[in-house]
């Protein structure tokens, strides 16, 4: 929301930068890995599967340079870009962060509803673009705070410093899409190029798991979210996919969808091929484990249908109690053959603002 890649290229190019080139078509992706592990210094690529996602030599010391310091860039590991490309929100939706904290995810899904649009350079973002990051701790609040505002992300978020199982779903009905990223065993983070030593319990493994799938499941009852990404650095099958057989399992209407086709790496087993999993020595990053969630049932817009077609005859049997009081009284008995136990919640007068949809 500070810069444009193009116009961040021009500044590194003025500075002496160089970017390797390379024809996406023609170049297959462990073609491209060894033009990462071949960059000198002040030399900098694209990435492959990010666009605007630029991958510099290891141990470039950019924490003080200028485009960081104004917001231009912000300093990211792959394996962290990949939860929020894999959601592709698109311009103008509402997405909700459930552990936004330090605030680089926030930035990414911010800078993806506003489109093409740069704040620094004036005018509005994309009507209905929204962000609303949740983080339960006040210290990484603050935090999170400071670097929305340096990334301009702020423009479009709204922080809410509050646990997200505290957030009452009924209450957020513009939400489209929710990124989940719970605290994890961490063990696919890379330190000092090894692989850290999580030397995780089981004890604090099943403790990890049961608020993961609980941060989940919360997540899926929100009335009319499309999509959830759910994410960890986590290697452990037990934290990733252990943790959607189970959730999936007592939710219905939702399925794991397809994301970032190019990508080669999936998840582990039958069922998990749409999962996306990154390895810190073969993909160059720290390990994540991604799955978007799709929901199958009928969207906000066929209820909105239906919801204005189950009122239609209410209207029409009041009108006609004032002239056949008799005639009314058969048609009201009609309508309560609708099984209100699966349905109130869905057309409940109280419910129907959460009927508006975004376009």
């Amino acid at each position: 929301l500070c810069n444009s890649l193009t116009r961040v290229s021009r500044h590194l190019r003025d500075e002496g930068w160089l970017e390797i080139m390379y024809d996406k078509e023609s170049t297959s992706y462990s073609q491209f890995l060894e033009i990462v592990r071949n960059l000198k210094e002040s030399e900098y690529v694209v990435d492959y599967h990010i666009q605007n996602l630029i991958v510099f030599p290891p141990k470039t010391q950019l924490y003080d340079h200028a485009l960081i310091e104004d917001g231009s860039l912000l300093l990211q590991d792959k394996g962290s870009c990949m939860p929020v490309e894999a959601l592709s929100p698109p311009p103008g939706s509402c997405v909700l962060d459930a552990c936004s904290a330090p605030g680089m995810k926030t930035s990414q899904i911010a800078s993806k509803v506003c489109g093409n649009w740069v704040a620094v350079l004036g005018g509005k973002p994309p009507p209905g673009a929204k962000v609303i990051a949740v983080e339960r701790s006040t210290k990484r609040c603050q935090v999170l705070r400071d670097i929305l505002q340096r990334s301009r992300g702020d423009k479009v978020t709204t922080v809410i410093n509050q646990n997200f199982l505290e957030i009452d779903p009924q209450e957020y009905s513009e939400v489209d899409y929710i990124v989940v990223d719970p605290s994890c065993s961490g063990d696919g983070m890379v330190n000092r190029n090894a692989l850290a030593d999580s030397g995780i319990s089981q004890e604090k493994l099943a403790n990890l798991c049961f608020f993961q799938k609980k941060l989940l499941r919360h997540a899926l009852s929100f009335p009319n979210v499309k999509k959830v990404v759910y994410s960890t650095c986590s290697l452990t099958r037990e934290e990733n996919e252990g943790v959607l057989e189970e959730v999936l399992s007592d939710i219905k209407n939702w399925k794991i969808a397809e994301s970032i086709e190019s990508w080669e790496r999936r998840g582990e087993g039958e069922g998990y091929s749409a999962c996306l999993r990154t390895l810190p020595y073969e993909d160059l990053c720290n390990g994540f484990f991604v799955a978007v969630l799709e929901r199958t049932c009928e969207n906000s817009d066929s209820l909105q249908e239906k919801f204005s077609i189950k009122e239609e005859p209410s209207l029409e049997v009041k009108s006609e109690a004032e002239s056949n009081p008799l005639k009314a009284k058969k048609k009201k008995g009609d309508s309560e053959c609708i099984d209100t136990e699966n349905n109130s919640e869905k057309f409940s007068i109280k419910e129907e603002p959460s009927l508006e949809v975004k376009s």
